[in-house]
């Protein structure tokens, strides 16, 4: 079947448990930041993410199965990429996050986007490189990507 669909983290410790898992085992991709577990991902849920209306974090599904997770913040009209793992390392390649994270974006209809790559995240650059974004300049010592979305892709 290969259907994917986007579902709402909603903040269950298994949910809980499962991203912190995938996050812990790409940590290099990411900023440096203390081990997350389960716990420490519930408490962010319910003291940051339900009180931010501008976070949206969701499920990359495949036939319905958790995959991966795309998300975003959007504010003042610009939608910021964020949160993006790939759970499932046996599907890297398949399109199925592309598939993902262009349903977000295609939902909230947003005409820009931008985010933060560490120089080091090889395949998380490329991957965004893939998609029409292009590195526009450096913050904090990250990449910084942007895409002025028109509503087709390259």
């Amino acid at each position: 079947m290969n259907e994917v669909t986007l579902r709402e983290f909603r903040g269950t410790l298994a949910e809980c448990e499962l991203v912190a898992g995938w996050r812990n085992r790409d940590a290099k991709a990411f900023p440096k930041q203390d081990k997350w577990t389960g716990t420490s991902q519930w408490a962010w849920y319910n003291e940051v993410y339900v009180r931010d209306p501008s976070l949206n974090l969701y499920f990359v599904c495949l036939d319905l199965v958790p995959i991966g997770t795309v998300g975003m913040r959007i504010k003042n009209g610009a939608g910021e990429m964020m949160w993006m793992i790939l759970g499932n390392k046996s599907l890297k390649r398949g399109g199925y996050m592309r598939q993902g994270m262009r349903k977000l974006m295609e939902a909230y209809g947003l005409q820009y986007y931008w985010g933060l790559v560490l120089p080091d995240n090889k395949a998380g650059l490329q991957f965004q490189l893939d998609n029409g974004f292009e590195v526009v300049g450096e913050q904090d010592g990250m990449l910084y990507i942007e895409l002025d979305f028109d509503g087709t892709w390259p």
